[in-house]
């Protein structure tokens, strides 16, 4: 986004408040890690929502282009506002906005995670990039279980 550190948390603080939900925000250093290689289910389903809407909210239009100081600004704002967005859906989500924006730009820059077609039900999932196997969303993953333990 071009903002420090520092300028994120005030911003945060400063439209958080006015909101009823306060925004989570992550303590310590800014995170590196996305949020999609925690074992925790409820944490990947909303990875899964946050993708869908960066899609949604056109700002994976962007990924590909380098921001300049001016861009910048305008995708933080558009950024926070999907964050908004994706507060109001959730409720009390388990992702920071920090912890957002990493998986944003995993995403983006195709790293490590990237957007696919879940191939059984054709959901949009954030999937890890260089997976040998098919990857199924989650859904789809927990009603094959079933099926493996009965047969």
């Amino acid at each position: 986004t071009g903002l420090s550190d520092e300028r994120i948390r005030k911003l945060i603080k400063f439209y958080g408040s006015a909101g009823r939900s306060k925004p989570l925000r992550h303590r310590g250093r800014s995170p590196t890690l996305s949020p999609l290689k925690s074992s925790n289910l409820d944490t990947r389903q909303q990875a899964h929502l946050l993708g869908g809407i960066f899609v949604a909210s056109g700002l994976m239009d962007r990924s590909t282009r380098s921001l300049s100081r001016s861009q910048g600004l305008s995708f933080g704002k558009e950024f926070f506002q999907a964050y908004l967005w994706f507060i109001k859906i959730e409720g009390a989500p388990s992702i920071s906005f920090e912890h957002a924006l990493v998986l944003w730009q995993q995403i983006s820059q195709q790293t490590d995670v990237t957007l696919k077609r879940c191939p059984r039900c054709q959901a949009l999932q954030v999937a890890r990039l260089y997976k040998s196997t098919k990857s199924y969303c989650d859904h789809c993953v927990v009603l094959q279980t079933p099926n493996k333990l009965n047969g």
